[in-house]
C-alpha cells in the first residue's frame, strides 16, 4: 500500500512539472497578433447630402488617385439619379478632374436603407502626378516658375493657374532660352497641354525634351558663359553706344569661319564653340553681350520672308534700331547696319511688344569713329 501511495505522489508530481512548464511557455512566448485579410478590412465610405459636397468628396478622391468608390448619399437631398449625371458633367470642367481622369462610371444602388453613389474612375495621371500640381495665382507667376524650371533642366511642370489667360507658354519658353544663353544652352522640345479647354482655373501641363544630358549641358553652359563674359569685358572698354555695339559686331562676325546652320537646338553654343552660324545664335549671343557691355537690347522673335527668324533692336544714343548680325554675316558687314521699323521690308514682329524704331539712321550711322585700343580683342585668345 505505502509503495503505491509513493507511485502516485510521483506521479502527480510529474504531471503537476509538466503543466508549471506549459504554462511559464505560454507567459514568455510572444504571438504576432492576426492581421486583417482585405476581405476583413472595413471599406472607408463617404458621405454627400448635396451636389456641392459630393463634387468635394470626387474632387478628394480624384487627388487622392482613389479608382474604386463608394459614397453614401442616402440623405441627398434630391433626386441622386437624376442629379448625379449633371455633377459628373460639372466635374469635367473642374481643373483637377479634368487633367487626372480619363473616364469615369458610376451607379446609384441601394442597399437595404442605404442609397450607395458607386463610382469608377479611370486615371490619366498618376497620384504622384497629381500631387507634383504647383497652384499659382496668375501667368506671370506661371511663368517664372516655368523659367526656373528650365534653368534647372527639369524635364516637366504642371502647374493650376488660378486667374488664368491665353498664352503661347511653348513660345515664352523659347523667348527664355534665347535671352538666357549662359543658364539654358538647350532649346528643348517643348508641349504644353491646358485642362479643361475653358475656364477661369486651369491646369497647364508642360514638358520639355533635350537631346543632350544634364551634364553635357552644364559643361556646355560653362563654355558659352565665358566667352560671353569676355566678349562683354572687350566692348565695355570703350566709351559710347554704338562704339561698344562695333566692337560686338566685330568680333562675332569675324571671330571664327562659320558654317550656316539654323537646325541646331543650342544655338548660342554652336555660335561660339562649334562654328555654327544661324540667326538664333547670333540674336541669342548678342543679346547676352550687349547687356554685359550696358547696351539695352532686345531679342526679336518674328519671321523673315513668312519663316521663323530672330534679331535684335539696340537703343544707340537714346534712340531704338533694328540689327540683323545674321545678314550682316552672310552679306560680309562687319560694322553695324541700323535700320527703322520702316526699312524692316520682309520681316514681321508683335511691334506692341518692342519698342518703335522710327528714327532713320544717320547715313554714316553704320560707319562706327574709331575707339581707342584699350583692350585686346578676345578672340586673340580663342
Amino acid at each position: 500500500m505505502k509503495w503505491r501511495l509513493a507511485v502516485l505522489c510521483l506521479l502527480l508530481a510529474a504531471l503537476s512539472g509538466c503543466g508549471w512548464i506549459q504554462n511559464e511557455y505560454r507567459v514568455v512566448s510572444e504571438h504576432p497578433a492576426p492581421v486583417p485579410t482585405a476581405s476583413a478590412q472595413e471599406e472607408e465610405i463617404y458621405s454627400a447630402t448635396d451636389v456641392n459636397s459630393l463634387t468635394d468628396v470626387v474632387l478628394s478622391l480624384v487627388r487622392d488617385g482613389s479608382a474604386q468608390n463608394r459614397i453614401d448619399v442616402t440623405n441627398f437631398r434630391g433626386d441622386i439619379k437624376q442629379s448625379v449625371s449633371g455633377i459628373m458633367r460639372r466635374l469635367a470642367l473642374e481643373p483637377v478632374y479634368a487633367y487626372a481622369v480619363d473616364y469615369a462610371d458610376y451607379d446609384v444602388i441601394e442597399q437595404g436603407d442605404a442609397v450607395i453613389l458607386k463610382l469608377d474612375m479611370v486615371y490619366r495621371r498618376s497620384a504622384e502626378e497629381i500631387a507634383s500640381i504647383v497652384e499659382v495665382q496668375d501667368v506671370d507667376r506661371a511663368q517664372q516658375l516655368i523659367d526656373r524650371a528650365l534653368n534647372n533642366f527639369d524635364v516637366a511642370i504642371t502647374l493650376k493657374i488660378e486667374q488664368y489667360s491665353d498664352t503661347d507658354f511653348a513660345s515664352k519658353a523659347c523667348q527664355h532660352c534665347l535671352e538666357q544663353p549662359c543658364r539654358v544652352v538647350e532649346i528643348p522640345k517643348v508641349t504644353v497641354e491646358v485642362y479643361p479647354e475653358i475656364g477661369t482655373t486651369r491646369i497647364v501641363e508642360m514638358h520639355f525634351g533635350y537631346n543632350n544630358n544634364r551634364d553635357d549641358m552644364r559643361a556646355m553652359l560653362g563654355n558659352v558663359s565665358t566667352v560671353c563674359a569676355s566678349a562683354g569685358t572687350y566692348a565695355s572698354a570703350v566709351r559710347g553706344d554704338l562704339q561698344r555695339l562695333t566692337r560686338l559686331c566685330e568680333y562675332l562676325i569675324t571671330r571664327s569661319d562659320y558654317q550656316q546652320t539654323d537646325t541646331t537646338t543650342t544655338p548660342a553654343y554652336g555660335l561660339l564653340c562649334r562654328k555654327q552660324a544661324g540667326n538664333k545664335g547670333f540674336a541669342s549671343v548678342l543679346y547676352n553681350t550687349a547687356e554685359r557691355s550696358e547696351l539695352e537690347c532686345y531679342l526679336v522673335t518674328g519671321t523673315r520672308e513668312d519663316a521663323p527668324y530672330c534679331w535684335n533692336i539696340v537703343a544707340v544714343d537714346g534712340k531704338y534700331y533694328h540689327i540683323d548680325l545674321m545678314q550682316q554675316w552672310q552679306t560680309g558687314q562687319i560694322t553695324p547696319q541700323l535700320y527703322s521699323d520702316a526699312q524692316m521690308t520682309g520681316y514681321a514682329w508683335d511691334a506692341a511688344a518692342y519698342p518703335v524704331c522710327d528714327t532713320q539712321p544717320e547715313p554714316d550711322a553704320s560707319q562706327a569713329p574709331e575707339s581707342e585700343p584699350t583692350e585686346s580683342d578676345p578672340s586673340d585668345n580663342d
